[in-house]
């Protein structure tokens, strides 16, 4: 709680009057008795009171002028400055008690000293104030050896002397003008000087150097002799003038003012024309289309913008593709790439499943059109929204097609309906195997993963109206099945007319001992036997050759 906002102004002129201090009052120990003292007197706006207080009664007969007030001697002594420190003290203390109150006991307990008098105080302060400036004075003066003491033991040798280093004056001093004289007169390296570096620079290549051998360095020098005589041969095939034009070239390259400009523009004109001329001799013009000039619809387009056109036509002529089409041509790579495994794998396992089952060649054909048939209706080829329009379109045309002149009778047109089938057929059930799909999944997953991956990154690349569809599992099976199985027949009848269907093609026979027989190896042979021709004994590789390249490598 804030004492000022509960002590009339009344009360605080009577606590001045009635002590020495008036924190020895009002922040003792002994508050309530104040609050009690304050609350009998009448509030009033008058900041003095007249109130007698008995300590400072005045002595019989002593006239009021011989008394002075402590504000009065106050004021004699030390003036408006003092005057008004002491207002604002006792402002703060007014505002908050309770931050003084520990500090008042302590004075009272010794353990905090007070000055006797304001005099003391001052001259305490005027101390204090000397010694700081004195202290300023000397650290200015000395800040060269101040900042060289504080200077902590990582500092460098630089740092050391910048620290300690005079501060400009305006002039040079003699040591400073004899060092510079002694650096003018040496010549400096034309070299470009560097700092030296306490790092250590690490080789890039990590890799071991090997010294070639003399048959590598042989063969480096027949290589490099057998182009010469080409070279040679080339410079021979020229003609005299070629010949001349070219000693000539050289000679001019090669002298003085070979490589001089003209400065003026009748001299860059008589250097162009020269050389339209020289390449008119040459017959460099012989060769250049003739005619009208082949104009393109495409330049004037409303619909094409310049930069778009010139694009086009830059990559047109110079035969450049664009980023994202080879990345089309990966894509569709690797997406033929997948459907033509999974259509061979599917169809080996059917082929090989319907024959497991035992019968003749021609019940497995029956099987296989079974299947087929049923694939084609439970599993149908999915119609797109222009197939459909040209459907009904052909529809349409052989309706309107039809004379509307001639009448049909109706009597003669008579309606043929098949006779109901006796014996219902059973349901079609197309061909599937769990096992196999559940035996393939992984690597379906992994191929469907990297191709989308792949699509991810092309349509990024591609513009939005050649973007790709991302592919999924369900929809390449049911795609798989749909074109397999119709081939199906076919590859039962290639199996029962071939007896050599699906076996490996490697002829084996019997090993051979005689003198032009053949090993193990020749029984693998997938072809015409080929003839190999062994090196002479001087270019074998053993394990001289070995040890030596193994230390020369290490």
């Amino acid at each position: 709680m804030n004492t000022a906002s509960i002590l009339p102004k009344s009360s605080i002129s009577l606590a001045l009057k009635c002590g020495p201090r008036p924190h020895d009052i009002l922040f003792s120990t002994r508050v309530p008795d104040l609050f009690r003292v304050a609350t009998t007197l009448p509030k009033t706006n008058s900041r003095s009171v007249s109130y007698s207080c008995p300590k400072f009664q005045d002595p019989p007969g002593a006239s009021k002028s011989q008394v002075p007030t402590d504000r009065g001697a106050i004021s004699e002594e030390d003036g408006a400055m003092r005057r008004r420190l002491e207002d604002l003290e006792e402002q703060s203390r007014l505002a908050n008690p309770r931050r003084h109150i520990k500090a008042i006991q302590a004075q009272e307990s010794g353990e905090l000293s007070t000055p006797s008098s304001g005099s003391e105080g001052l001259e305490a302060l005027k101390e204090r104030l000397s010694k700081k400036i004195q202290n300023a004075d000397f650290e200015s003066e000395h800040a060269g050896s101040i900042a060289y003491a504080r200077l902590s033991d990582a500092a460098g040798k630089e740092t050391r002397e910048t620290a300690m280093a005079r501060p400009w004056s305006g002039t040079d001093s003699l040591e400073d003008s004899v060092l510079r004289s002694l650096h003018e007169a040496t010549p400096r390296l034309r070299g470009k000087v560097t700092a030296p570096t306490s790092r250590t620079s690490l080789p890039t290549n990590l890799a071991p150097m090997r010294r070639m051998s003399k048959n590598e360095r042989i063969v480096s020098a027949r290589d490099r002799a057998g182009q010469y005589p080409l070279m040679k041969k080339a410079e021979s095939e020229l003609n005299d003038e070629e010949k001349e034009a070219r000693s000539r070239m050289f000679k001019e390259r090669f002298e003085p003012g070979a490589r001089a400009m003209p400065n003026t523009i009748q001299g860059l004109t008589a250097l162009a024309n020269e050389k339209i001329e020289e390449a008119i001799s040459k017959g460099m013009f012989k060769n250049l289309p003739k005619g009208p000039i082949e104009e393109d619809h495409h330049v004037g387009s409303p619909f094409i913008d310049t930069t778009e056109y010139l694009l086009n036509r830059m990559i047109q002529r110079q035969e450049i593709v664009p980023p994202w089409i080879e990345k089309q041509q990966e894509l569709q790579k690797e997406v033929k790439s997948f459907r033509g495994r999974i259509r061979a794998d599917w169809k080996r396992h059917v082929v090989r499943t319907i024959a497991s089952w035992g019968g003749t060649p021609e019940a497995w054909v029956s099987r296989a059109e079974e299947y087929a048939k049923a694939e084609r209706i439970v599993n149908p080829n999915p119609v797109t929204v222009h197939d459909e329009s040209i459907k009904s379109k052909s529809e349409t045309d052989q309706s309107s097609s039809t004379t509307p002149g001639v009448d049909i009778p109706i009597d003669k047109v008579s309606v043929k309906q098949d006779p109901e089938p006796q014996n219902p057929e059973r349901p079609l059930i197309p061909f599937r195997d769990s096992n196999w799909e559940k035996n393939e999944l992984a690597y379906h997953e992994v191929s469907i993963k990297n191709i989308n991956n792949m699509t991810r990154s092309y349509n990024l690349q591609a513009p939005s109206i050649a973007q790709r569809p991302f592919l999924t599992l369900k929809r390449e099976i049911l795609s798989c099945y749909r074109d397999v199985m119709p081939t199906i027949p076919a590859e039962m009848i290639e199996r029962a007319n071939n007896p050599n269907y699906g076996k490996s093609q490697l002829q084996l026979g019997e090993l051979k001992t005689d003198k032009g027989g053949e090993d193990l190896l020749s029984l693998l042979s997938t072809g015409e036997k080929g003839k190999v021709y062994d090196e002479s004994a001087s270019k074998a590789y053993g394990f001289k050759q070995f040890w030596k390249d193994l230390f020369s490598r290490a």
